[in-house]
């Protein structure tokens, strides 16, 4: 693996993991619309970055940048956190 596709994997395994948390912390809160749209938003959004992350282990490392991910993931994960508490 380059160093570049292993800090990138190891970015999106971070994110994944931040965004499992968020999700299991808001799964315990009340049911309401806000909370079940935080848990839609969550869902897409952890699904998103897995889809990245397969891609980049498998190889297509080329396409996306760590600053890039992180400018896009870090902003949505901050807000989800700010959000839920």
């Amino acid at each position: 693996m380059k160093p570049e596709q292993t800090e990138l994997t190891s970015y999106l395994r971070d994110a994944m993991n931040q965004l499992r948390v968020l999700q299991s912390r808001a799964s315990k809160r009340n049911k309401t619309k806000k909370f079940k749209a935080i848990a839609s938003m969550i869902t897409i959004t952890l699904s998103r970055a897995n889809a990245t992350y397969n891609y980049v282990k498998a190889g297509g490392h080329e396409d996306f940048s760590v600053v890039i991910q992180q400018h896009m993931y870090d902003p949505i994960i901050q807000w989800l956190e700010s959000e839920i508490a």
